[in-house]
């Protein structure tokens, strides 16, 4: 009966910890296919946790309940070592840098840089975002500027701040935005800033681009992103 109730207990906690939405958005993203794997765990582990509450109570013959109690033992061990092998390696850096990434509004970081910015925080590089608009005319203003947030959480992003300037009209407040990316730029000191081309049809996404160039001029290291409006001009030298 002891095997069984040490089983059922394993179990339990596995699926517990599983099923926690706060443990699959923290290993989601360092595990790949991890949506499957999950659903795999929570079949297998659904199954033995019924059976060992079948033997734990019931009590029918002792061999097949301590081979029910062994095959949970296994599968933890076997999802061990598989979720040692899917988990996607990341290179610890040995200077770390900070960089701070400008968009014009809710989704373009990462649609543009977001692997980039995922791939810079696994390696050890700290950084923020900053948004210039909450994207009212793309979309719900009230849900974006949280989803942004969501969205810089799931990268890895210590910081994000998203302003309110007019979406569709940024170049009206350059001056503004100018002043706001001073101000991130002071407070952060970033080694590398990354922002939107010149190269881009989307005017909001150029007027960003034109005042993170004011903002940043006597700044050393400023990169572009490939947003999905740039034009065919966009020629990148950097990978």
């Amino acid at each position: 009966m002891l095997p069984s109730v040490v089983g059922a207990l394993l179990s339990t906690v596995v699926l517990v910890y599983v099923l926690s939405n706060a443990a699959y958005t923290r290993h989601k993203r360092f595990i790949a296919g991890a949506r499957s794997l999950r659903q795999a765990i929570v079949a297998v582990y659904a199954v033995l946790l019924v059976l060992n509450l079948w033997c734990a109570t019931i009590m029918p013959v002792t061999l097949v309940c301590d081979a029910i109690a062994v095959a949970t033992l296994v599968a933890t061990g076997v999802f061990g070592f598989v979720i040692a092998e899917r988990r996607i390696p990341a290179t610890t850096v040995v200077e770390r840098r900070r960089v701070l990434a400008v968009g014009a509004h809710p989704d373009d970081l990462e649609l543009a840089c977001g692997a980039t910015l995922a791939k810079l925080v696994d390696t050890g590089h700290e950084v923020r975002g900053l948004v210039m608009s909450s994207g009212e005319v793309g979309g719900n203003a009230g849900l974006r500027p949280a989803e942004a947030q969501r969205g810089a959480s799931f990268l890895g992003l210590t910081g994000l701040r998203v302003h309110e300037f007019p979406d569709t009209k940024l170049e009206t407040v350059t001056n503004d935005m100018v002043r706001a990316i001073e101000a991130a730029i002071r407070e952060f000191e970033p080694d590398v800033i990354f922002t939107h081309s010149a190269h881009d049809q989307h005017q909001d996404h150029y007027a960003v681009h034109q005042a993170t160039l004011r903002a940043a001029r006597a700044h050393h290291s400023i990169l572009c992103f490939e947003s999905p409006s740039v034009t065919r001009d966009f020629d990148p030298s950097v990978f």
